[in-house]
């Protein structure tokens, strides 16, 4: 099974709110939901996105300062989903 998708998992559900506005401005196509909470540190606000996105991404939370925990890309292993942090933020 292949995944091309990453998850962005935010401090700030403002900040989530923000980048998903960003995102579609730029004909990205974000899916905000509440993400799981063995992913989350408090807030439980995510986007999930393509992973072609990601440097469009790390560009826009360093630029607008965005509140972010961590981006995830969705990988599987022996058929299982698994979490791999690419970036970690505070």
């Amino acid at each position: 099974m292949v995944s091309n998708s990453i998850i962005v998992v935010f401090n700030s559900k403002n900040h989530a709110f923000h980048l998903e506005k960003v995102l579609k401005e730029n004909e990205y196509k974000p899916n905000l939901y509440n993400a799981p909470g063995y992913l989350s540190k408090s807030c439980s606000m995510a986007i999930k996105i393509d992973e072609s996105a990601y440097d469009f991404i790390v560009k826009k939370i360093s630029s607008n300062k965005l509140d972010v925990y961590r981006i995830y890309k969705v990988c599987y292993k022996n058929n299982e989903k698994i979490y791999m942090v690419l970036k970690k933020y505070k």
